[in-house]
């Protein structure tokens, strides 16, 4: 068994079926870990530092996952905020060992971020020194049931909330009309309507919005063009009279459909148009999709669970080289914190 490394920027194309493959296999084609999504990722936000890490074994490629150096002796996943969920495709963990010693210079440590442990090795097979901690909470609504029986089990105060919403745009003289956009040609222009949306609020003031002109805006229209390739993208969008109100950039593959955006019109808030947006499209997909789970990948407020099925704890993963490495790691990250809340506090 052998680790081989190169510039993920540069090679990752080159093993693009390699990695579909792995996925596949290991995840059921998981849309997050998917080349579609992942090949964008590294073009838009990658600073050339990554590493593809190749894994053989009798020569066959049992395992692939993309690194990037974080500090003294210290990788990490390649992990921008785009990516809800960082893939690991490796079968067996206990893999991961040699990783470490394949690593360029004295590798003290590998941090990987968001790892979904659904859709990830059993670390509980690594004969090394583990941290695992809670990143988020995540939810989901399970695929094979119905809108009604879904929505049947919502609680009385959510069922009640949305009729009041409904209700509020009627009396304002304004429909309520769900849109989905999945066309390849006009898959893009649904991207960048998006973008117009989340510019004019609070995410335009502070920079960190969507627009045609910044890496976001081409990263999330390059990865929905592709998805949209074989009808697995969506732009759905909820209008209130003539007005775009709310929309979710949505990417999917048989088993599973992910949202990756949300944003809404601001000023129509008294309206719940993201709340009124998702009432929408579930009713769509448990009638036209039910035999997709439906992922958020966020870290859910009491009132999102709500609105789910079922959920998890996305986790952030360290394996150390050794025992000792782990406390002093530990033993420095507090002395780290303790520093910095004194320099903190006036």
């Amino acid at each position: 068994m052998t680790w081989e490394l190169y510039p993920a920027t540069t090679m990752f194309s080159t093993y693009a079926e390699e990695w579909d493959r792995l996925n596949a296999q290991l995840y059921d084609s998981h849309p997050l870990f998917d080349s579609r999504f992942v090949g964008p990722l590294l073009d838009c936000f990658g600073s050339g530092n990554e590493k593809l890490c190749i894994c053989r074994v009798n020569g066959v490629i049992e395992g692939a996952l993309i690194l990037l150096p974080s500090g003294a002796g210290r990788w990490a996943s390649f992990s921008p905020s785009q990516a809800q969920i960082s893939a690991i495709l490796v079968a067996d963990a206990s893999l991961l060992k040699e990783l470490l010693k394949t690593l360029p210079g004295i590798v003290w440590v590998i941090e990987f971020f968001r790892i979904d442990p659904r859709y990830s090795p059993d670390f509980s097979r690594l004969k090394l020194e583990t941290k695992i901690s809670s990143h988020s909470y995540t939810i989901k609504i399970d695929s094979g049931v119905s809108f009604a029986g879904y929505w049947n089990q919502r609680s009385k105060n959510l069922k009640a909330n949305i009729r009041r919403y409904l209700n509020r745009a009627r009396k304002a003289g304004c429909v309520s009309a769900f849109s989905e956009i999945t066309a390849l040609t006009e898959i893009k222009v649904g991207v960048y309507r998006y973008g117009d949306l989340e510019s004019a609020g609070w995410k335009g003031a502070a920079g960190t919005a969507i627009s045609r002109e910044n890496s976001q805006g081409a990263f999330y229209a390059e990865v929905l063009d592709r998805f949209a390739l074989t009808n697995q993208a969506a732009v759905c969008e909820l209008f209130i009279g003539e007005r775009l109100a709310a929309s979710r950039l949505v990417i999917s593959n048989r088993q599973m459909a992910v949202v990756l955006k949300t944003t809404y019109d601001e000023s129509l808030a008294g309206f719940a148009p993201g709340r009124l947006l998702l009432y929408r499209m579930l009713e769509r997909h448990l009638v036209h999709q039910p035999e997709k789970d439906i992922e958020f990948y966020t870290n859910a407020t009491p009132e999102q669970i709500a609105w789910s099925t079922s959920g998890c704890y996305v986790q952030n993963i360290q394996i150390f080289r050794s025992k000792f490495i782990a406390a002093a790691f530990v033993f420095l990250k507090e002395i780290t914190e303790l520093l910095r809340s004194k320099v903190r506090t006036p």
